[in-house]
């Protein structure tokens, strides 16, 4: 029994004119990932920005007013000042800057960037398995309706096609229109 790549590329090479219009695998995996934002660079920046979060400081600041107001009465005889008044008005601004170095070692949202892309990963492994199965099953049914006519293989091709659009953000449709 042929494995399923060599029947597709025999398939192929009889059929090349039925063939031309298919956009590459590699090129309809990479849109599908894109469309899923499932791309591993964005999971590895959240664990950069985790890391780098350790070397920013806390900063309070602290604004306070106080108002004092002081009266006296003095009632000795011959006292030269019998009335005093004392005010003051102080204002304090605290500026507490604090470094948590331990975070330079661990970092605890470190684990969420991580899980995070544990399932970019997972997302980007499924895109790209359902739009390979797609892709091919495709292929087949594009190779099948070249060499004889069939309604349902009709209906079954445009509703991969319309599902391999949506999983790539209509770049599959696009290229379909692109090629010759």
């Amino acid at each position: 029994m042929r494995s399923l790549a060599a029947t597709l590329l025999m398939l192929i090479a009889s059929q090349p004119a039925a063939f031309a219009r298919e956009p590459r695998i590699d090129e309809v995996q990479a849109a599908a990932v894109r469309t899923a934002h499932a791309d591993p660079s964005r999971a590895e920046a959240a664990a950069d920005r985790a890391r780098a979060a350790g070397l920013l400081p806390a900063l309070r600041v602290r604004v306070a007013r106080d108002l004092d107001r002081d009266q006296s009465l003095d009632l000795e005889p011959g006292a030269s000042d019998q009335l005093g008044l004392d005010a003051s008005d102080r204002l304090v601004l605290e500026v507490r800057a604090e470094w948590d170095l331990s975070r330079l070692a661990y970092e605890p949202d470190e684990l969420h960037a991580l899980e995070s892309a544990s399932r970019l990963a997972r997302d980007r492994r499924e895109a790209i398995e359902t739009v390979t199965r797609l892709y091919f099953e495709r292929l087949r049914l594009v190779g099948r309706l070249a060499r004889a006519p069939d309604p349902e293989a009709r209906s079954r091709l445009g509703e991969v096609t319309a599902i391999l659009d949506a999983l790539t953000g209509g770049y599959f449709g696009r290229q379909l229109r692109r090629r010759p």
